[in-house]
């Protein structure tokens, strides 16, 4: 019986830690935010869609809310992974160009 109680209580409080770690807020921090409202996930993938593909970057779609932008020039070569929310956007790595493009679209 005293067994068993421990097994329970370890298991409880597992439960409530893979619970709790998995409720974290996983969207980009406050590096470019959105201002326009009622925007959803789709729109907002397909506004940086639009606003990259105008500049020459190329977009590939990666998960709900990551795509992965890719420019080829003559001199470089850039691949910038844009993590975001309906609420503000992340650039992996950092790309200022790429970050003014998405500001103007989403703002």
């Amino acid at each position: 019986m005293k067994t068993l109680t421990s097994k329970v209580l370890i298991s409880l409080i597992t439960a409530f830690m893979l619970s709790a770690c998995s409720m974290t807020h996983t969207f980009p921090e406050d590096h470019g935010k959105i201002t326009k409202v009622n925007l959803t996930q789709k729109k907002v993938a397909t506004l940086i869609t639009e606003a990259a593909k105008q500049n020459k970057w190329r977009i590939t779609p990666f998960k709900y809310n990551e795509l992965i932008a890719e420019k080829i020039g003559d001199a470089s070569n850039d691949a910038v992974t844009i993590t975001f929310s309906t609420h503000s956007f992340k650039l992996f790595p950092e790309n200022s160009d790429l970050q003014d493009i998405i500001s103007e679209a989403l703002n």
